[in-house]
């Protein structure tokens, strides 16, 4: 009870910021759509439902998070290489860029994304906005 369930599916024709991705899949809560947002489309889709895109995913984390050396694998073929400075760097695959967004932000500014260059882009708008709320001053109401 009380969880949200995000089926897959594909999209046959979306409005800007409609949330597809590259590969014509995306993700959302049926507790969020509205009436006639779902339905069956005369359009046949493939026999085979397509991957979504793989990413190669590398970032470093800092000594403060890394130098106990237990490091948690939030993605699927997780390497950990650490270094003698107490940092560590993971690469991994990743096929949703928002979702690892939203993983690797627990981490603070513990954590540098390297790779992929889409990921830091996410990184970079998140950072502007949380610049915007926190480092601008405010104005009187």
């Amino acid at each position: 009870a009380g969880g949200a369930v995000f089926p897959g599916g594909a999209v046959s024709e979306c409005g800007a910021g409609g949330g597809e991705t590259d590969d014509g899949a995306v993700a959302h809560r049926l507790d969020r759509s509205g009436p006639g947002v779902a339905g069956v489309r005369p359009a046949m889709l493939p026999p085979v439902r397509r991957q979504p895109k793989p990413y190669t995913l590398r970032y470093r984390l800092h000594p403060v998070v890394a130098r106990r050396r237990d490091v948690a694998t939030y993605f699927p073929d997780t390497r950990i290489d650490y270094h003698d400075d107490g940092s560590a760097t993971v690469t991994a695959t990743v096929t949703n860029l928002w979702q690892a967004r939203q993983i690797l932000l627990r981490y603070g500014d513990a954590c540098t994304v390297e790779e992929p260059e889409e990921l830091i882009a996410l990184f970079r708008k998140t950072a502007a906005g949380l610049a915007r709320l926190y480092l601008e001053p405010e104005t009187p109401p």
